[in-house]
């Protein structure tokens, strides 16, 4: 509605000062919102509720693991077998020796 008016009014605002209002509260209300929503996410009391009140909620976990990433945890690729250093490779510690391989 405003841009129509202010096409009509070749870009003269003051005949649109009941469009540029509403346009002006909407965009207001929606920075509160967004205010609002931030500060909920950063208190933790955003999203799924608290299982029992020591717990920490989803979104304080989230901000925690974002403060302290744990190193190698979720990329690729995931060694879920890795031979350490003082492991023989003459040991089969992954029980591989006696399995059967891809047929042909």
């Amino acid at each position: 509605m405003l841009f129509q008016c202010l096409r009509k009014w070749e870009f003269d605002d003051l005949h649109c000062k009941s469009q540029h209002k509403a346009y002006f509260d909407c965009t207001a209300s929606a920075a509160l919102t967004l205010q609002q929503f931030k500060m909920a996410a950063r208190d933790g009391t955003l999203g799924e509720s608290k299982m029992h009140e020591s717990g920490a909620s989803v979104a304080q976990i989230n901000r925690l693991m974002t403060l302290f990433p744990q190193p190698g945890l979720g990329k690729r690729p995931y060694r879920k077998m890795k031979r350490l250093p003082d492991q023989s490779y003459a040991d089969d510690i992954f029980h591989r020796q006696n399995k059967e391989g891809k047929r042909s």
